[in-house]
């Protein structure tokens, strides 16, 4: 889609729906998934976010990405709970390393990160 409409601003409302969407795609249960099979599927979801980044660096217009904050809470008691806040985590970091501004958003107020 990106490629095909080249033009105009970009929300992607949200990451966190994304990562759950693809994640659930590769894999249903992860209650027995060996770690090896986990890290295939966070790798696959990273390759998913450097093609659509690579696309929009090459593209001149606004892009705001939003995503859950998921590891300031409890932690999960199951393990796809658990798979999923680390893998959502370290997407985040990377997409903020990436970014020109980051906000985390509180009780409503914008924090400016950077």
């Amino acid at each position: 889609v990106l490629t095909d409409q080249p033009e105009g601003d970009v929300l992607l409302d949200c990451v966190t729906n994304m990562v759950t969407n693809l994640m659930l795609d590769a894999e249903p249960d992860y209650d027995h998934l060996p770690m090896s099979r986990i890290e295939e599927i966070e790798a696959a979801i990273g390759e998913e976010f450097t093609r659509m980044l690579d696309v929009l660096k090459g593209q001149e217009r606004t892009v705001v990405l939003v995503s859950g904050e998921v590891g300031l809470g409890l932690v999960a008691p199951y393990r796809m709970g658990r798979v999923f806040t680390d893998i959502l985590g370290r997407l985040n970091q990377r997409l903020a390393a990436e970014a020109d501004e980051v906000y985390f958003l509180a009780c409503g107020i914008p924090l400016k990160l950077k």
